[in-house]
C-alpha cells in the first residue's frame, strides 16, 4: 500500500496485510521515496505510437540466444534514485527528432550483462569514429515490454554523455531509436575504476607513490565538477561507476549493470536497489523500520 505526506510517498510492506505474490520474498519494514515516482514518460505514449512505423530489426547485434528467452525476472532491481521520473530537462523530442545510427552498421560480439532496462552487449560499429572504420563499443538495449515512463528513464540516465563532452565523462556515441529494440551506443570501456583497484590491491603503495592513485581521484573531481557547472548531478557516484582506460585515465559514467555485478554493495526491497552504505548521511535517513531517500545534490555528490 502507499500514501501521500508532505510531499513523501510511502511504500509499506508488512507480513500482517501484505499479500504475497509469487516468488516474492515476504519483507517486514517500511520503504520510502521521495519525492514521489513521475509519470511524466506517460505522455509520450500517443508521441511513440502516432503514425507509428514499424521496422525489421535486424539481427547482428541482437546475440543469438538458445531456449526460451529473457524473462522479466533476470533484470536486476532498479536504482532508487531512478524511480524519480526524468529530469526538467529532459526533451523526448531531443532523441527521436535527430539522426539515427544505421543499424546494418552495428554487429554484435557479446553479452556484458544485464541492467533494470534490459540488456547490456559489446559490439562493433562501422565509422561512427571518424578517426576509424571500425570501433568497440558497448549498447545498451531496452527491453522491448518497457512502459513510456521506463522508455523516458532509459534516456534520461545517460543525457549527462550524450551533453556533455569531457575527456573524463563516459560519451553517448550515438542511438537507434527508429524501431524495437531501441539501443544507445556508448564508448567502449573494458574495466570499472573497483575491479581495477581490487585487481591491483598489492600494487596499490606503488600506486600512490607513482601518483596514479591521486591522478585517478583528480579525475573523478574534474567530471564531477563539470557535470555540476552544466546543471548535472550523479546518482550514484562510486568507484564500480567510474571506468579505468589502458592509460590509466578515469571516466565517470557506467553502462547500468554494476546492480547486478556488484550485488553486497546494494540494499534490496523488491525491485528497489539503494547502495545506503555508500550513500552521502544526509541523502538517506533510516529507522529499524523505514529507509527514506532525499533528494540528491551537488554536496552530497562531494
Amino acid at each position: 500500500s502507499h500514501e501521500h505526506q508532505n510531499g513523501v510517498t510511502r511504500h509499506h510492506f508488512n507480513t500482517g496485510n501484505y499479500t504475497r505474490q509469487p516468488d516474492t520474498p515476504i519483507v517486514d519494514s517500511e520503504f520510502t521515496i521521495f519525492p514521489p515516482p513521475s509519470t511524466v514518460g506517460d505522455q509520450y505514449i500517443g508521441l511513440l505510437h502516432k503514425n507509428e512505423v514499424s521496422f525489421e530489426p535486424l539481427p547482428e547485434i541482437r546475440p543469438r540466444r538458445q531456449g526460451k528467452e529473457i524473462s522479466s525476472s533476470r533484470y536486476p532491481p532498479r536504482p532508487a534514485y531512478s524511480t524519480y521520473g526524468v529530469t526538467r530537462r529532459f526533451s523526448i523530442h531531443d532523441w527521436f527528432d535527430e539522426p539515427h545510427f544505421p543499424r546494418d552498421q552495428l554487429q554484435y560480439l557479446q553479452e556484458v550483462g544485464f541492467g533494470w532496462f534490459g540488456q547490456v552487449v559489446e559490439g562493433e560499429a562501422q565509422n561512427i569514429n571518424p578517426s576509424e572504420r571500425r570501433s568497440k563499443v558497448v549498447v545498451k538495449i531496452l527491453r522491448e515490454d518497457a512502459s513510456p515512463s521506463q522508455l523516458a528513464s532509459f534516456l534520461d540516465e545517460v543525457q549527462p554523455y550524450r551533453d556533455l563532452k569531457h575527456p573524463n565523462i563516459l560519451q553517448l556515441l550515438s542511438r537507434c531509436l527508429e524501431s524495437n529494440p531501441f539501443l544507445l551506443i556508448m564508448e567502449h570501456c573494458t574495466q570499472d575504476m573497483k575491479q581495477f583497484l581490487i585487481e591491483h590491491r598489492h600494487d596499490s603503495e606503488l600506486l600512490l607513490k607513482g601518483g596514479q592513485i591521486l591522478s585517478m581521484m583528480c579525475d573523478v573531481a574534474n567530471a564531477l565538477q563539470y557535470m555540476h557547472e552544466h546543471g548535472f548531478i550523479s546518482r550514484d557516484l562510486a568507484a564500480r561507476n567510474c571506468f579505468v582506460t589502458s592509460s590509466i585515465t578515469v571516466k565517470l559514467g557506467d553502462y547500468g549493470t554494476s546492480i547486478q555485478k556488484y550485488k553486497d554493495d546494494y540494499y534490496y526491497l523488491g525491485d528497489i536497489a539503494l547502495p545506503v552504505r555508500w550513500c552521502a548521511p544526509e541523502t538517506v535517513f533510516c529507522t529499524e523500520t523505514t529507509i527514506e531517500t532525499k533528494q540528491l545534490t551537488r554536496e552530497a555528490n562531494v
